[in-house]
């Protein structure tokens, strides 16, 4: 899996991901790879990238109908 998709379909922790990017590399190519400070900014960038914009007024929140419900049914 190449680095972006694992970004971007997780939410662990920065280091997780290095140390899951570092295990899985062959070791061929693991004198090619930047070194982990490069790939916490690659990271970093790729989930700013990937976050939802930020919304400008309540009714651009989306809410379920059956969340829209109170308890006494209103």
């Amino acid at each position: 899996m190449n680095m972006q998709k694992k970004v971007s379909q997780t939410r662990e922790k920065l280091s997780q991901i290095i140390q899951d990017i570092v295990i899985n590399i062959p070791k061929d190519s693991f004198y090619y790879m930047p070194n982990n400070e490069a790939l916490r900014k690659q990271i970093s960038c790729i989930q700013l990238k990937n976050l939802p914009s930020q919304l400008q007024s309540l009714e651009e929140i989306n809410i379920p109908i059956q969340l829209q419900v109170t308890m006494r049914g209103e």
